[in-house]
């Protein structure tokens, strides 16, 4: 997957006879609950991207869920507890990938979706940003 990215915008570039000094701005699209945990001194990922319909989080909903139904936290992060949403997949990458959750905790792994992934790999670790709809979410 590392390289698809790289390949695309160099076979762009080409095909538009244009040199990436004039690339001024890209357009990225992505399923935007689709999540991935990546080390931050390498951009390696510690896992697969676990995709936004993937439901391999739903014991954790549940577990959530638990005294407070799904609205337990939708007053403070607006969204119903749901395995479609981020959070439940990271939990479940902190449960399933040994020494995950403490390389979190320690700075080393970072989390995104894959827009903040692709810009983070394209500006060499040097932005670490999303965009507002995915951020909202």
């Amino acid at each position: 997957f590392g390289v698809t990215y790289k390949k695309s915008i160099e076979g762009a570039l080409a095909k538009a006879k244009l040199s990436s000094s004039e690339l001024r701005a890209i357009g990225i699209t992505n399923q935007r609950e689709s999540t991935l945990i990546w080390n931050r001194h390498n951009g390696e990922p510690y896992y697969n991207v676990i995709v936004w319909n993937d439901a391999r989080s739903r014991k954790i909903c549940d577990q959530l869920m638990k005294n407070g139904g799904k609205d337990k936290y939708r007053k403070v992060t607006g969204l119903p507890i749901a395995p479609y949403f981020s959070i439940s997949k990271i939990l479940w990458l902190f449960e399933n990938i040994p020494g995950l959750k403490t390389k979190a905790e320690e700075g080393e792994a970072i989390f995104g979706t894959i827009d903040t992934w692709l810009i983070w790999k394209l500006t060499n670790g040097n932005k670490f940003i999303t965009d507002v709809t995915n951020a909202s979410r």
